[in-house]
């Protein structure tokens, strides 16, 4: 008989990272060829975008597991787990997972098909005049967003306002954008926009020069990169995010303070079938500021632009295209371990009242691979890999799949009933095993 202690579980202190389209584990029944249809109509030399459309939300929660969707669970897990119920938090992580998806596309394609003239307004509400008067000021401006709603749009629309500036972009997209200028380097947006690799010193560099001229840079800051990555320690300040803690990124807001640049928050969603520009909250530092002058500005603005942001979350929680990598840069909470008398207790008073067990759904993430399954904490960040001689259990307890109650254990065999009362003993210690 096996020994089912918490040795005999694969654990690590950090969740899985998600590199690509299968890197993060597809379920068993994922419709593959969905998956494959869906690759195929993205890579078309001749996209068919309402075809791409239909094909993104005709996803299976299976086959968006390939795209990143256990992590937007976990990661929206850990923000909403005691304001949400399990489906609404499973319906946002599927509509964050498809927005990043669908969005992504059609904002790539937008640039590959800028022009030498500006097209049609993508973004309606943009404060021209604004932003235009802060920069006649002279004192620079930091632009800044969160990659949520439309926000891919606010430098395009920026360009067609006549705005200089540059943006600030991750290895990946900044790639991206270099290969649209390339395709289209006549375009009217590339007479206004300039961007920059923040991972490399020559673009933290260049954003400084820009600011210390009196011009415009824009960024996203949950981000959260520079030149040390996205898990680097530099030019970071630790923040609440509806209850979680979390350390982010603050090189541009030392920047505002360093050249004492005015910050211009801002969002776009859509709201009665229009795309619009939302104001968020304008910080002005008055002045460059030294030391401890610098210093309490850079705090009180990440907090009060990050406040902001989490109010933001409450009503657009499913369009954070960004909520995947959330645990990048989240705080995990400290790991919960009862005592297994406890443990063995809480199971025991579950069962005796005639109730049944399953997952704990407000903190345990399961992730499935052909042979492998793991149970992954969204507050503590903790994974474990479930035993192969437990898989079948481990499935019962998935909520909705089998009644789990203290009948049905005593009529398991008896090398299997001990197995299953150290499983539930062991994950009822770390919180993970809940009464229906």
């Amino acid at each position: 008989m096996e020994n089912m202690t918490l040795n005999s579980l694969t654990a690590s202190e950090e969740v899985p990272e998600n590199r690509g389209r299968l890197s993060s584990g597809a379920g068993d029944q994922a419709d593959q060829s969905a998956i494959d249809r869906l690759e195929a109509l993205l890579s078309s030399h001749n996209p068919d975008k309402e075809a791409i459309h239909d094909a993104v939300h005709a996803l299976s929660s299976d086959d968006l597991v390939s795209y990143g969707l256990n992590a937007y669970r976990m990661n929206l897990l850990s923000l909403f787990s005691e304001t949400r119920t399990h489906e609404e938090i499973e319906a946002t992580a599927r509509q964050a997972a498809i927005c990043k998806i669908w969005r992504g596309w059609e904002h790539h394609y937008y640039l590959s098909q800028l022009k030498p003239q500006h097209g049609k307004v993508q973004l309606e509400n943009v404060p021209t005049q604004i932003i235009k008067d802060r920069l006649a000021e002279g004192r620079g401006l930091v632009l800044t967003t969160f990659h949520q709603g439309h926000y891919r749009y606010l430098p395009t629309e920026f360009a067609r306002i006549g705005v200089p500036f540059c943006l600030a972009l991750a290895t990946d997209a900044y790639g991206d954008y270099s290969k649209s200028r390339s395709q289209a380097p006549n375009a009217a947006t590339w007479k206004y926009m300039t961007f920059v690799n923040v991972e490399e010193m020559r673009g933290s560099l260049h954003l400084a020069r820009v600011l210390a001229k009196g011009g415009a840079i824009l960024s996203a800051l949950d981000g959260n990169t520079g030149l040390d990555g996205p898990r680097g320690n530099d030019a970071r300040a630790i923040v609440d995010i509806l209850g979680c803690k979390a350390r982010v990124k603050t090189g541009s807001i030392k920047l505002a303070a360093r050249f004492g640049s005015p910050i211009m928050a801002m969002s776009a969603h859509e709201i009665d079938g229009v795309r619009q520009l939302h104001a968020g909250p304008f910080i002005d530092p008055g002045r460059p500021l030294r030391g401890k002058d610098a210093e309490d500005f850079v705090n009180q603005a990440t907090e009060k632009l990050y406040a902001h942001f989490s109010d933001n979350l409450i009503h657009y929680a499913h369009e954070w295209g960004g909520g995947d990598l959330f645990h990048q840069w989240r705080i995990p909470e400290k790991a919960l371990k009862r005592p297994l008398e406890e443990a063995e207790n809480i199971i025991s008073t579950i069962l005796e009242q005639g109730k049944s067990v399953t997952r704990n759904v407000r903190r345990i993430v399961e992730t499935r691979k052909t042979d492998e399954i793991t149970w992954i904490d969204a507050h503590t960040l903790q994974c474990f890999r479930i035993p192969d001689s437990m898989h079948w259990f481990a499935k019962h307890l998935s909520p909705g799949s089998h009644r789990v109650n203290r009948d049905w254990i005593n009529r398991q065999t008896p090398e299997d009933k001990a197995r299953i009362q150290a499983f539930l003993r062991n994950f009822a210690a770390m919180d993970a095993i809940s009464a229906i």
